[in-house]
C-alpha cells in the first residue's frame, strides 16, 4: 500500500466521522408542550404510637422535629422524536425556597436541567447531574411523580403483589389509594422487621390542565411493637400555573452523572481502640444489662467492617484479655468470614474448648451468608475425634444456619452426612439423637415423615422420646400434615403398653384443639394415676382459652379436677406478658412415676397468630431412682442417671450429663459442687440485623438499619440430702433484649434513632421431699422487677434532640395452681 492510498483512507475516515458528528448535532425533536408548575414537597420523620390511626390525607406534622419543606417554580417541556419514536421530558427548577438551606445550598446544581427519555418497552433513561444525594433525590421525585400522573391519566395503575390498590375515578379526579405490607412470608425469627405503607395519588382536572397531589406514609417497626415505631410522611404537589409557548424543540441533551461514594476505611489502630472502648464498657456495665447489650450491638457493627488484613491483629490484641469472651460473641454476630477464619484457628488451639463452644453456639443465631456456612462445614471436618462435644455443638449450629438459607437442599445433605459421621445410615443410637436435634435446629417442616418413623420404630427409648417431643415443636410439622401427625401421636398416647413418659411426650406434642381434647378425654383412663393427674391439669388450663362451653363443663367440674390430686405430677402454664402482637408465657412440667422423678421441662415461649417461638427450653431426663424412693419400676434404668438439654431460640445445645451412676451422685453431693450459684451458659447473640432502603414519594431515600440482641445468663444451684431424701434447686434466668432502629435521609440531613430495651430475671425454686410415705414437690416462680427503657435521638442537619423514658414493672410471684399451692403449704410450713 503506497502513501497516497493511506492518505486517501485517512481522509475517508475523517469524512465519515464528520458526517456522523453533523448527523448527531441535528435535533429531530419537536416540542409538544411547555408548562410552568408550582412544585412543593414536604418530608417528616417521627415516632408513631399508633400507625393504624395515622391519616395520610390529614397527616399531623406539627410535632415533627425532623421536618423540611421545599418549593419552587418548575418548567416541564415535553419533546417527541418521531423518527426515533421516543419521548423526552425536560425539567428545570427555579427560585427554590426551603428552611433546609444547609443541605441544598448549591444553587447551580439545584437549577441544573434534568430529563427523562422514554424508550421502547417502557424503559427510562434518566439524566440528573450533581453530587448532592438530597438534590438528586428531589429531582428524581419530580420525574417519578410526573410520570405516575401521566400513567394515571392514561388509565395505567401500579401493580404490586404486596399491596392492596383501590382505583379512584371521579368527575374531576383520577388516582389510587395503595396500602402495602412488606413483610417476608414464612419468617419465624423471634424479632422481625415490619414495613407498612399508605399512599394517596390524585390527578386533579380543571379547565387549565392537570394538577398532581401525592402523599405517602411509610411505617417501620418490629413484631415486638405492633403499632410503635418510625413513620415517615412525604408529600409532593405539582400545581399548574401557566401554559407556555412551544419551543423550537432544540433543547440540548442533558448528560447526567453518578454520585461518587466515599468509603470510610478505618485503620488498624483506630479499630482496635474503638473495640477496646466497647469491650471495657461491656465488662464494666456487665453483659446482661441494657448498657452492655447496646455496647455489644455497637461492637458487632464495628467488627463487620474488619478486613482480612486487620482480622488477625484484632484477635491477637485481645485473645489473652478477660474481655475476649465478649469479642468472641460479637465476632459471631458480625457474620465476618475473615474474623471467623482467624478466630476458629485460635480457639481450636486452646486446651479448654469452652470458648470455642461458646463461639459456635453464638454463630447459630445469625442470618448467615453462604460463604461463612461453607467455611463452618469445612471446619467441622477438621475437628479431632477426641473433641466429640465440640463437634456436636458445631453440627447443631451448622444445622441452624443451613435452615435459614434459601435453596439449601444440597447443603442439608452435606449436614446430614456430618450428623451420620459419614456412615451410610443412621441406625446407631447416637446418630438418631443427633439427627432429631439437627432437624429441630433446621426449623424446616420437610422432615416430618422421618420424625414420625423414628417416633414409631426407634429401638432406643430416649431417641424415640426425643422424636415424639420434636413433633410438637413450632415449625417442624407442615399445616397439611398436622392432622395426620396428631393422629399418630394420639395412637401413642392411647396405647397403655407404652411407657408413661412416652405417652405424656405424645400428649404434650398434640395440638389441643377442641377435637383433640375430646379424643384425649375418651382415652384418659384412671389406671395410670401419674398420667391421668398430669393430663387433667393440662386440659384444665387449656380449656380456659376455648369457647366450647360443653367442653368447659366436662373438664371444670369436681369429679374431673379431682384427678389432679391422684399423683404427684405437675403441669403449669402461665402468660406473663401481652404485647398485642404476641403473648409471652411459660410452661413447667414435672413428671413422676410413683415416687420417682422422671422428667422436668421448662419452656419460655411466645405465641402469635401465625407462629410461635421457644425462647428457652430446659428439659431434664432422670432415671434409675425408683428403687431408692419406693418399689423399683421394672421399666426404669438400672443405674441412677440425670441429664439436661437446653435449647435457646430453637437451637438445641448438646445434652449435659449430671450423673450416670450412684457413685457420681454421691461424689457430687460430697464435693458440694452444686451448692454454689453457677452460670451454666451465658452470652450475647444477635437476633436481627437488617438494612433496607426505601424510595420515598418525593424521591429521597429512607435508609433504615434494624438490629436486635439478647444477652442472657442462666445460673443455678442445688442442694441434695441423701440421708433425709430432700432436695432444693434454685435457677435464675437473667435476660436483656435490645432493639435498635436507625433511619437516615441523606448522610446527616435527617437522622432518627430509636432504642427499646427490657431487662428482667425469672427465678425458679423447687423443693422436694421423698423421705416420707408421700413424695412432695413445691415449685415457686418469681419474676423480679422488670426495667424497660425507650430512648430516641433526632438529628436535623446535625442538631440533636434526645429523649428517654424508663418504666419499672413490679416483680411478681406467680400463683401456679391450687395443687402446687397446697403442696408448698405442707412442705414449707
Amino acid at each position: 500500500m503506497d502513501g497516497k492510498s493511506v492518505s486517501s483512507n485517512i481522509s475517508m475516515v475523517r469524512s465519515v466521522l464528520s458526517l456522523f458528528l453533523l448527523v448527531s448535532l441535528v435535533n429531530t425533536e419537536e416540542n409538544l408542550s411547555s408548562r410552568k408548575y408550582e412544585y412543593s414537597s414536604h418530608i417528616c420523620l417521627k415516632s408513631s404510637t399508633n400507625f393504624t390511626s395515622e391519616s395520610v390525607s390529614e397527616f399531623d406534622s406539627s410535632s415533627c422535629y425532623l421536618s423540611c419543606s421545599f418549593s419552587s417554580s418548575l418548567t416541564i417541556l415535553t419533546n417527541i422524536d418521531r423518527p426515533a419514536q421516543t419521548k423526552r421530558f425536560i425539567f428545570r427548577l427555579n427560585n427554590v425556597k426551603t428552611e433546609c438551606n444547609e443541605v441544598v445550598n448549591d444553587k447551580e446544581e439545584l437549577e441544573d436541567t434534568f430529563s427523562v427519555k422514554i424508550l421502547g418497552e417502557n424503559r427510562l433513561d434518566k439524566q440528573i447531574h450533581g453530587q448532592s444525594d438530597v438534590i438528586r433525590g428531589l429531582k428524581n421525585g419530580v420525574i417519578d411523580t410526573f410520570l405516575h400522573s401521566v400513567d394515571v391519566h392514561e388509565g395505567k395503575f401500579p401493580d404490586n403483589a404486596d399491596c392492596n390498590l383501590i382505583r379512584l375515578d371521579e368527575q374531576k379526579m383520577k388516582g389510587f389509594e395503595k396500602t402495602c405490607n412488606h413483610q417476608q412470608i414464612g419468617d419465624k425469627e423471634l424479632v422481625r422487621s415490619k414495613v407498612k405503607s399508605k399512599e394517596l395519588f390524585h390527578v386533579l382536572y380543571s379547565d387549565e390542565g392537570r394538577n398532581v397531589e401525592r402523599r405517602e406514609c411509610v411505617f417501620y417497626s418490629t413484631n415486638l411493637q405492633e403499632n410503635i415505631g418510625l413513620v415517615s410522611f412525604t408529600s409532593v404537589e405539582l400545581s399548574l400555573r401557566e401554559v407556555l409557548d412551544l419551543t423550537e424543540g432544540n433543547e440540548k441533551n442533558v448528560i447526567g452523572n453518578d454520585i461518587k461514594k466515599e468509603t470510610d476505611i478505618k485503620d488498624q489502630e483506630e479499630i482496635i481502640n474503638a473495640a477496646q472502648i466497647l469491650l471495657v464498657k461491656i465488662q464494666k456495665t456487665k453483659a446482661v444489662s441494657v448498657e452492655g447489650s447496646k455496647a455489644f450491638l455497637s461492637l458487632v457493627a464495628l467488627l463487620k467492617s474488619i478486613t482480612k488484613a486487620n482480622a488477625e491483629a484484632v484477635i491477637s490484641k485481645f485473645k489473652t484479655k478477660k474481655v475476649f469472651k465478649h469479642l468472641v460473641d460479637a465476632a459471631a454476630g458480625s457474620n465476618n468470614v475473615h474474623l471467623h477464619q482467624n478466630l476458629f484457628k485460635v480457639l481450636s488451639k486452646n486446651k479448654n474448648k469452652a470458648l470455642l463452644e461458646r463461639y459456635l453456639i453464638s454463630l447459630g443465631f445469625i442470618n448467615p451468608n453462604p460463604d461463612l456456612v461453607s467455611e463452618l462445614a469445612k471446619d467441622i471436618e477438621t475437628i479431632p475425634e477426641k473433641d466429640v462435644n465440640v463437634k456436636e455443638t458445631a453440627i447443631y449450629s451448622l444445622c441452624r444456619l443451613v435452615g435459614k438459607l434459601e435453596d439449601s437442599e444440597k447443603l442439608v445433605k452435606s449436614v446430614f452426612r456430618l450428623v451420620r459421621d459419614s456412615a451410610p445410615d443412621c441406625k446407631s443410637v447416637g446418630c438418631q439423637k443427633r439427627m432429631v436435634n439437627c432437624v429441630a435446629a433446621l426449623g424446616k417442616d420437610s422432615y416430618t415423615k422421618q420424625l414420625v418413623q423414628q417416633a414409631k420404630t426407634s429401638q432406643d427409648k430416649l431417641a424415640r422420646e426425643m422424636a415424639i417431643m420434636a413433633l410438637g415443636k413450632p415449625g417442624l410439622v407442615p399445616e397439611n400434615q398436622a392432622q395426620k401427625v396428631d393422629e399418630e401421636l394420639l395412637s401413642i398416647f392411647m396405647n397403655e403398653d407404652e411407657r408413661t413418659v412416652d405417652r405424656l411426650a405424645a400428649f404434650n406434642s398434640i395440638k389441643l384443639d377442641a377435637d383433640a381434647s375430646k379424643k384425649v378425654l375418651k382415652n384418659i383412663g384412671r389406671k395410670d394415676k401419674d398420667l391421668s393427674s398430669f393430663v387433667s391439669q393440662k386440659l384444665a388450663q387449656n380449656v380456659l382459652g376455648q369457647t366450647d362451653q360443653d367442653m368447659k363443663m366436662t373438664i371444670l367440674n369436681y369429679d374431673f379436677l379431682s384427678l389432679q390430686n391422684s399423683a404427684q405430677s405437675v403441669f403449669v402454664s402461665k402468660d406473663i406478658a401481652d404485647i398485642e402482637t404476641a403473648k409471652v408465657g411459660f410452661a413447667f412440667s414435672l413428671i413422676m412415676k410413683g415416687n420417682a422423678l422422671k422428667r422436668t421441662s421448662f419452656v419460655l415461649k411466645t405465641e402469635e397468630k401465625e407462629n410461635g417461638n421457644e425462647i428457652l427450653r430446659l428439659d431434664s431426663v432422670v432415671g434409675g431412682l425408683s428403687s431408692y424412693v419406693g418399689a423399683a419400676d421394672p421399666q426404669d434404668d438400672p443405674d441412677p442417671n440425670a441429664s439436661v438439654q437446653l435449647s435457646i431460640l430453637g437451637l438445641p445445645l448438646r445434652p449435659f450429663t449430671l450423673f450416670s451412676s450412684f457413685g457420681d451422685l454421691f461424689d457430687m453431693y460430697m464435693s458440694g459442687a452444686a451448692d454454689k450459684l453457677t452460670s451454666f451458659i451465658s452470652g450475647s447473640v444477635l437476633l436481627l440485623d437488617k438494612q433496607e432502603t426505601f424510595p420515598l414519594s418525593n424521591g429521597l431515600e429512607l435508609s433504615i438499619k434494624a438490629t436486635a440482641a439478647i444477652s442472657f445468663d442462666f445460673s443455678g444451684k442445688g442442694e441434695v440430702s441423701i440421708w433425709s431424701q430432700t432436695g432444693k434447686t434454685h435457677v435464675e434466668n437473667a435476660g436483656v433484649i435490645v432493639v435498635n432502629i436507625e433511619a437516615k435521609v441523606g448522610s446527616d440531613f435527617l437522622v432518627f434513632e430509636n432504642s427499646f430495651a427490657a431487662e428482667g430475671v425469672l427465678e425458679i425454686d423447687t423443693d422436694t421431699d421423698m423421705g416420707g410415705g408421700e413424695v412432695m414437690a413445691c415449685v415457686r416462680m418469681k419474676q423480679r422487677e422488670t426495667k424497660m427503657e425507650l430512648t430516641e435521638l433526632q438529628s436535623l442537619m446535625g442538631k440533636e434532640k434526645v429523649s428517654a423514658t424508663t418504666a419499672l414493672v413490679p416483680g411478681v410471684t406467680w400463683n401456679l395452681n391450687m395443687k402446687n399451692n397446697q403442696m408448698c403449704n405442707r412442705l414449707l410450713k
